[in-house]
């Protein structure tokens, strides 16, 4: 089961727009578990150059994109030309698709808002720290106090990555949910910060602080990660129960 960077284009391709005005607790069930899809990865001396990965800022240009989109329906198309479901989800034809992204043009990519910084290579890869990527710049230039770390002389001459991932939910009819779909950003920092919460809970991270020793998240919910970089297999397939 993948999970695409680039839910929205997707879910648009197959000809649907979700719509938010009822994504919300009554729409999101957690009996299904998140996904978690690692989706690039950068060696420690390239973090510097990682773009910033913002989910204040991604939650905010897919919300505008997806108003934008249902307005152009409803301006510009008539009721023939697309339907609203029963459920979260409004259905267009390929026509339609065509003109609204020729006019609004593509939609935005979600962000990756978790990190995972890793040492070794191949069995002996393994998690030494956790993180929220969420900042309006990037959050290792100036220097990372994890990645500081690791100038240790424990640390020299080890392989050292960092891994970028993105979070997904489920609906209650299994469709695909990312977190900038939530009606709130509140509302979507709250089940990130879940998922960092149980990611280090579980890992227990050795340069990680909070959260190691202490259940500090209230879902208790499975989690699939895969991983999706083509760099290697490290955690492809891996579950945890939290």
């Amino acid at each position: 089961m993948q999970i695409r960077h680039g839910q929205l284009k997707y879910f648009m391709e197959v000809g649907k727009i979700p719509r938010l005005d009822i994504i919300d607790a009554d729409t999101i069930t957690f009996n299904y578990g998140f996904y978690l899809g690692i989706q690039s990865v950068h060696s420690l001396h390239e973090a510097n150059e990682i773009p910033a990965q913002s989910l204040e800022k991604s939650w905010k240009d897919t919300q505008e994109y997806i108003n934008r989109a249902i307005e152009y329906l409803e301006d510009e198309w008539s009721e023939e030309t697309y339907t609203t479901t029963s459920y979260y989800q409004i259905c267009l034809d390929n026509e339609v698709l065509y003109h609204l992204w020729k006019d609004l043009g593509n939609p935005p990519l979600e962000c990756c808002p978790i990190y995972i910084i890793t040492v070794g290579s191949d069995k002996n890869e393994k998690v030494v720290y956790i993180g929220q990527t969420s900042s309006k710049k990037s959050r290792f230039k100036g220097g990372h106090l994890a990645a500081l770390k690791l100038h240790d002389p424990i640390y020299n001459g080890i392989v050292k990555n960092i891994y970028l991932a993105n979070i997904m939910l489920l609906s209650k009819s299994k469709k695909y949910i990312p977190l900038e779909y939530i009606s709130t950003i509140k509302g979507s920092k709250s089940i990130l910060s879940e998922v960092e919460a149980s990611l280090i809970f579980y890992f227990k991270p050795e340069l990680n602080i909070h959260h190691k020793f202490k259940q500090n998240y209230k879902i208790s919910s499975q989690i699939h990660i895969q991983n999706f970089s083509y760099y290697s297999n490290f955690l492809h397939d891996h579950f945890i129960g939290v």
